[in-house]
Order: C-alpha cells, then sequence, then structure tokens
C-alpha cells in the first residue's frame, strides 16, 4: 500500500534509519527530515539493545559498544542534532524512552547502565530546558 503524503514517506524512512551511534548519521537523520518535512516539531528517542544478559565480567567489549553506542550515544546525538533546529524554531518536544531497567536493573548490565543514562541525560535536558526559558541571561551552550 503506498504511502499516502510526504510526512508518511519520511517518517516511515527515518522510523527505519541505523546507524546513529556516530553523529554524522544522526544529523544527516535531521537534514533530510527538515529538508523534506521543514521541521521537526517531535523527536521520539527509542532505541534500544539488550547485552545477552551479560555481566560485568562476561560482556565482550564489541557488544559494550555496541550497547551503548545505541542506546545512550546515538539518543544523545540525536538530541543534539534536532535540538540546534527545534531551538532556532523556538519550539520542539523531545520524548526519550528509557527502561524499568534503568530504575530497577536488571541481569543486562550494560543495558541497564545505558537506560540509567537515558534517564539521567534526559533529567538534565529537562532542567536545562527550564532554566534557559526562565532565565533571560542563560547559556544557550550550556545545556
Amino acid at each position: 500500500m503506498p504511502l499516502k503524503n510526504k510526512n508518511e514517506r519520511a517518517a516511515s524512512r527515518y522510523e527505519a534509519a541505523q546507524g546513529i551511534s556516530r553523529l554524522e548519521d544522526c544529523e544527516n537523520i535531521v537534514d533530510g527530515t527538515i529538508a523534506e518535512l521543514g521541521a521537526i516539531d517531535v523527536l521520539v528517542n527509542n532505541s534500544g539493545i539488550d547485552d545477552s544478559f551479560k555481566g560485568v565480567l562476561t560482556t565482550m567489549d564489541e557488544r559494550l559498544d555496541d550497547v551503548v553506542g545505541l542506546d545512550l550515544t546515538g539518543l544523545f546525538y540525536m538530541c543534539r542534532a534536532t535540538m540546534r533546529h527545534m531551538t532556532a524554531a523556538g519550539s520542539g518536544v523531545i520524548v526519550n524512552v528509557s527502561s524499568v531497567g534503568g530504575v530497577f536493573f536488571n541481569a543486562e548490565t550494560a543495558y541497564s547502565a545505558t537506560k540509567a543514562g537515558v534517564i539521567g541525560l534526559t533529567t538534565v535536558l529537562r532542567h536545562g530546558y527550564t532554566l534557559q526559558r526562565n532565565l533571560p541571561r542563560s547559556d544557550p551552550d550550556a545545556f
């Protein structure tokens, strides 16, 4: 079934995007979306891979890099790339999806650590946004 409009086409293409663990890839996703749609009003960061239920001593370095790269670094880069445009536009919403594993932890050591990091990053961004909105001399580069 063909997609009805350019919004559906863009959403479909960028939902399927992979490789967000590099800033350049995230900037390409954001820039491509803005080129096609004109703006990004909402970013939903909902990415994650598990660490195969390994502990600190048994998680392979390559798997750790993959988990941290997608679950936390990629989310951070998507926030950064999108916030530049949202700040210039004066509006926008970012929803970062974490996991109960980031609060109560579970057998997935790397995964739980990254999801706790998502909660921390989101808290910092929320407070930074509030400070920037309420303090006229707030440094826009602080957050």
